[in-house]
């Protein structure tokens, strides 16, 4: 799902707006030194009277035909770099003398890395990233669904015998995943029979990464090849390449319940063309299907399944419907 215009027009305004806050209590603060030192006030108008008088003499300067012009405008930034050194210091005397931080004028930004305007240099800072890739957690209800998936509800407790050993291996796998995220470009994949937690793990990665600023996107596989479909057969070709683009360069792609998708070409050219753009990049994937290893190449073929196979962690797990046995518990204690 591409950002539209109007999206991008909220993602500039809420960066306006951060903007706009830290202004307005920059002001603030100033009006408030400004009552209580007013030596502040006074060396705050010199450094503005300097600066115009330092203009003032660069333009006559420059109106001049003497070799002499340059050198001069020289001097006269020097002088003023040096004057507002010197003012510079003295006001943080003032401050430190007063009780008031000498970094009061300089309140924190929401984001140090690129202070507020969305870019570092000329690249989007991971905080742009993140707000951009928020509508999408918006549309495929990432924000609901990491409230039941994440770490704080880890539970072994459905798991017995291999099944626990199993279950245990593929936390371990996160773990080592989430660990080395960014320095190893293998993904996780799970596979097992329906409610068996391979949702509920992803989640659990999905939530920590986000908490460390990397930008997650989920999708079911079903929604994701439909959304890929509608920009195709729309004809939006830069809504389209938008969305790939957003895609291939996400840090981490969650493809949920492989195989519900309605396979055909379309849909096995697309997943071939995100998997191998990925492995390029070396951005990690996280899948999740009920079919087995059998049906999984029988499905997709060698060509796709080699490739999920060879760049991903292999967790299977395996018990009887997690979401079964919550029910038969529910109702067991409501009978009580």
């Amino acid at each position: 799902m591409a950002l539209n215009g109007s999206q991008y027009a909220d993602i500039q305004s809420a960066y306006s707006e951060r903007r706009r806050k830290r202004s307005y209590l920059v002001m603030q603060r100033k009006a408030e030194i400004y009552d209580k030192i007013p030596e502040f006030k006074e060396l705050d108008a010199r450094v503005a009277n300097l600066s115009v008088e330092c203009t003032r003499k660069m333009i006559l300067a420059a109106s001049g035909n003497d070799t002499d012009s340059e050198t001069r405008k020289k001097e006269y930034l020097d002088s003023l770099h040096e004057e507002i050194e010197k003012i510079t210091a003295r006001k943080s005397e003032l401050l430190i003398m007063a009780g008031i931080p000498a970094d009061y004028l300089d309140p924190p930004y929401e984001c140090d890395k690129c202070k507020d305007t969305g870019y570092v240099g000329d690249e989007k800072c991971t905080c742009l990233k993140q707000m951009e890739v928020s509508f999408l957690y918006e549309y495929s209800n990432m924000k609901s669904w990491l409230e039941d998936n994440n770490y704080s509800k880890l539970s072994d407790e459905y798991y017995v015998d291999e099944e626990l050993t199993g279950f245990r291996n593929a936390v371990a796998n996160c773990r080592e995943f989430i660990e080395n995220f960014g320095n190893d470009p293998r993904g996780l994949f799970f596979y097992g029979t329906p409610g068996t937690g391979k949702s509920f793990l992803s989640g659990c990665v999905a939530k920590v990464l986000l908490d460390r600023g990397y930008v997650v996107i989920y999708f079911s596989a079903k929604r994701l090849f439909d959304l890929i479909s509608d920009a195709v057969y729309d004809n939006d070709r830069s809504g389209r390449r938008d969305l790939m683009e957003t895609l291939y360069d996400c840090d981490l792609l969650i493809i949920d319940d492989l195989g519900t998708e309605g396979v055909n070409d379309f849909s096995k050219n697309i997943l071939f063309d995100l998997l191998n753009e990925r492995m390029i990049r070396k951005n990690p994937v996280i899948i999740s299907t009920n079919m087995s290893l059998d049906i999984l190449n029988t499905t997709y073929r060698e060509r796709i399944s080699s490739r999920i196979l060879s760049s991903n962690r292999i967790c299977k797990l395996k018990c009887k419907d997690i979401r079964i046995q919550k029910a038969n518990c529910i109702e067991k204690r409501q009978k009580k």
